[in-house]
């Protein structure tokens, strides 16, 4: 990944996890997972045209739900804690919040090394086909 793909992919990642953690503020649970999971989508296209991939949207779903499933794995108590945590007055959003933004950005810069590495084998294939 270049120094330009790393900036382009940061501001992304960026105003994905602060609009996850937006969302993520609503006192309803569940709510935010929901929304999440159309952010991470509409990332996915974002990253993939940062390394000049072209994903139709089922497969850009696709990804974020395999990043999803990833993360709910890894921070399996986090994703506890986010959504019942909302329930507590005032906290809760807070800590609900706190959680989204972070993991949207673990999930974004998941997806973007993912894209990357695709990127740099799709050019290692043409380079060994010729």
């Amino acid at each position: 990944m270049t120094e330009e793909q790393k900036k382009q992919c940061g501001r992304i990642i960026d105003r994905t996890a602060i609009a996850a953690g937006c969302c993520n503020l609503v006192p309803i649970p569940a709510v935010g997972a929901v929304a999440d999971y159309g952010m991470f989508t509409a990332m996915t296209l974002s990253l993939a045209k940062v390394f000049g991939q072209s994903l139709t949207e089922a497969t850009a779903r696709g990804i974020a739900l395999a990043a999803i499933k990833r993360l709910a794995a890894r921070f399996a108590v986090g994703c506890v804690v986010r959504e019942f945590g909302r329930l507590a007055p005032l906290v809760g959003p807070i800590v609900s919040g706190s959680l989204s933004f972070a993991m949207a950005r673990t999930v974004g810069w998941w997806i973007a090394g993912e894209l990357s590495r695709r990127t740099i084998c799709a050019a290692q294939a043409c380079v060994t086909n010729k």
